[in-house]
Formats: C-alpha cells, structure tokens, sequence
C-alpha cells in the first residue's frame, strides 16, 4: 500500500502576534524569503549555492564573530557604495606585500642599453622605481637610469653600464 506523502511549496513561520516570514519555491526552483507583506527578503538558489539579495537590501553582519567570503568577481565596483571601503575599515593586517600586486627584482648590473626585467604582474605596473645598490664611494660616478615602456610581462630600464641597481615595479 503507498503512502501519500503532502508536498508544500510555501511555509510560513510565525514571529510574534502578526509578522511572520515565509519560505516559498519560486517557478525557477529557488526559495524566495520573504516578509511579512510578502516583500522578497532575499532568494537562495540551492543548485548554485548563492544568496542573493534585492537592489538597495543591506547585509548587516558587523555582529558576526566569523568572515563572509565572496567569490572572485562577485562585487563590481558599481556595487560598491560611496565610502563603502575606507581606510578606517582595513587593518593593517591585511594589506600586505605578499598579496599586493607588487614585485621586487634581484640586484641588476646596468650595461648602458634598454633591459627587459620580467616582473610576472600579467598587467603593465602603474608605477616603477629604480633603486641603486652601488652607492659607496669606491664605485660612486655618473649613474643615469631611465625608464623605457614597461610592458605586462617586462620592465624596460636603461643603466649605466657597470652600475647596480634593483626594480620594484606595482600593478
């Protein structure tokens, strides 16, 4: 003998004398939360494991003990409210070199003619500095460096020949 077993596509959970929260499958399959005058709170999609929440909704989670991770891509600068990422809000602890887009060469030797250093960012670096390493005065004397057009894989640099130096080069 089969059993009938009933199968619901909204539950609603009293909160309190008159709000109530509701849990209903939309026609995509998803669970849409919504409030009590049925305004969607936010709509989970099982299958892509995604929450996602309505225009203008804020996620309030300065409570929370633990971190919300986000993946690669998901929050466009365009999500991003005036302010929304300041200075006060980052600790020092985690902007660091190792995950800054940033590269420091080994000690080079000038020869006089353009040198292509590769720096591995994968984008051309916004910004260059070229630093001598030879300063003392037993190999003190003319020292010209100039910067050539970086590329996305190399530093170009011109150094007197016989003249030591390094790159450090930021995406």
């Amino acid at each position: 003998m089969s059993q009938q077993v009933p199968i619901y596509d909204k539950l609603q959970f009293q909160v309190g004398p008159t709000a109530k929260i509701e849990l209903q499958l939309n026609a995509s399959g998803n669970v849409e939360i919504k409030d009590a005058s049925g305004n969607i709170i936010g709509t989970l999609d099982a299958a892509n494991r995604k929450l996602t929440f309505p225009s203008g909704a804020v996620l309030d989670v300065s409570a929370a003990t633990g971190s919300i991770s986000f993946a690669a891509g998901e929050i466009a600068t365009a999500d991003l409210a005036s302010d929304a990422v300041t200075t006060v809000k980052i600790t020092d602890a985690n902007v660091t070199f190792a995950k800054a887009k940033a590269f420091a060469s080994a000690v080079q030797t000038g020869d006089g003619t353009a040198q292509s250093i590769a720096h591995g960012l994968g984008v051309t670096p916004t910004a260059v500095l070229i630093v001598p390493t030879d300063t003392a005065p037993a190999t003190a004397g003319d020292y010209t460096a100039t910067e050539g057009a970086h590329t996305s894989t190399n530093v170009v640099v011109t150094v007197t020949n016989g003249k030591k130096y390094k790159v450090l080069a930021w995406a």
